[in-house]
């Protein structure tokens, strides 16, 4: 007689996610590196609030004045790849246009 699905030890869990959907999300420590390494020679400050369920970061001078803190991403957005990317170009854009100098960045996944 075959065992029961339900006896314990055939169960199997069953994974709906394909490796390639897998790949295509970053892990949040990953994310916040690629945000640090996006906006250099200037350093970017990370603060994960998991009660709001997001990620903020301020970008500030060598004497630790912020000079812009307009990134701020939901923790589900920030480990999208896309999503990560977009944000990260479009804070360049704007510390580039008020007179910010950065070192050229392309993301590393």
């Amino acid at each position: 007689m075959p065992k029961s699905p339900l006896v314990r030890g055939n169960i199997k869990p069953v994974n709906h996610t394909t490796r390639a959907e897998q790949m295509r999300h970053l892990n949040i420590a990953a994310a916040i590196s690629e945000i640090r390494h996006g906006f250099h020679p200037w350093t970017c400050l990370v603060e994960l609030d998991n009660l709001a369920g997001q990620l903020r970061c301020r970008v500030v001078d060598i004497s630790g004045r912020c000079i812009i803190s307009e990134l701020c991403l939901s923790s589900t957005d920030v480990v999208e790849p896309s999503k990560l990317s977009e944000a990260i170009q479009q804070v360049r854009a704007k510390l580039q246009g008020d007179g910010f100098a950065l070192k050229e960045w392309k993301p590393r996944w």
